[in-house]
């Protein structure tokens, strides 16, 4: 029976941990209106100026805008980057 209760007991921490991981990730509705005029101030900044000359700050926030996970596979010789606005892959030949 002890080890019913232990089983138990470490299943609720588990499912306590994943819902505050869980709380955490969700936005209420403030969090998500100031996320969206963050990130048309950045757009709007990035249109305003070439962005070879953007500041660190800049390009750091529209890789962060625009790019959502990032793949390397290095056995396949392959690079993907994955976004809001689709996904680039670049798959490398073998060097001879």
């Amino acid at each position: 029976m002890g080890s019913n209760a232990a089983a138990f007991k470490a299943q609720r921490e588990k499912w306590q941990t994943e819902a505050a991981e869980l709380r955490y990730q969700v936005m209420i509705p403030d969090e998500l209106q100031a996320q969206k005029q963050e990130t048309r101030r950045t757009i709007e900044a990035a249109r305003q100026i070439d962005l070879t000359n953007a500041s660190t700050e800049l390009k750091s926030k529209l890789f962060r805008l625009l790019v959502d996970e990032i793949t390397l596979d290095a056995n396949q010789g392959e690079f993907k980057i994955q976004g809001p606005v689709g996904a680039f892959s670049f798959v490398s030949k073998p060097l001879k």
